[in-house]
């Protein structure tokens, strides 16, 4: 696989929570592209939305996330762990008053006729302590 990163510099230094990002990574190294034998491509594009927002895109061009769901077993149809671990972080370090976190996730297939997955992070900090 690729992989591209976009982010300009003056957003290098941004704080963004610790292992967010990378249970999303994984799944698409690890179930998005388990059908692909070559060609697979991850972006990650980061952009100020406005004044202490930032929104943080991870897109890839695998089987996608519809798909993928429907691939699983009785056993694995409830929302992952790791889904639920991530939004129950995300709503303590917004309640911890460090930012307003939200995430959403994107078949590609139904934004821009593409095979993939979109994860799309906001992070707000104009509430922060």
């Amino acid at each position: 696989f690729e992989y591209q990163i976009d982010c300009p510099p003056e957003l290098m230094d941004y704080d963004i929570p610790t292992m967010i990002l990378q249970p999303f990574v994984e799944n698409a190294l690890g179930h998005g592209f388990s059908e692909i034998s070559a060609g697979g491509l991850l972006k990650l594009s980061i952009r100020e939305v406005q004044e202490d927002e930032i929104e943080i895109v991870l897109s890839d061009n695998g089987k996608g996330y519809k798909a993928g769901n429907k691939l699983k077993t009785n056993k694995h149809k409830n929302r992952s762990m790791a889904l639920n671990l991530i939004e129950q972080r995300l709503k303590l370090l917004s309640a911890e008053g460090q930012g307003i976190f939200s995430f959403r996730i994107q078949d590609r297939q139904e934004l821009d006729g593409e095979t993939g997955t979109q994860v799309i992070f906001n992070i707000n900090r104009s509430n922060s302590q």
